[in-house]
């Protein structure tokens, strides 16, 4: 959740009677199994782990932090 989906959604739903927190909700619980958006913050927290020591034994590994948005298994 960013001030860009913030604004995008405030176009969208101008004039349409859905406030833009309604409509960045439904999006979230329609697409996203986790049922909302990330916050930068928590993005952030991920990528500070990798960046930590106690990421030290993950190597050559791919990981998709987007609350379930892809739903792939690899």
């Amino acid at each position: 959740m960013t001030p860009d989906w913030r604004k995008t959604a405030g176009i969208l739903t101008a004039g349409t009677g859905k406030t833009p927190e309604e409509y960045l909700d439904g999006i979230a619980k329609e697409n996203a199994p986790i049922g909302r958006f990330a916050t930068p913050e928590e993005l952030a927290h991920f990528y500070a782990f990798l960046c930590s020591p106690r990421a030290s034994y993950c190597l050559g590994s791919t990981y998709y932090v987007d609350g379930g948005w892809l739903r792939t298994v690899e």
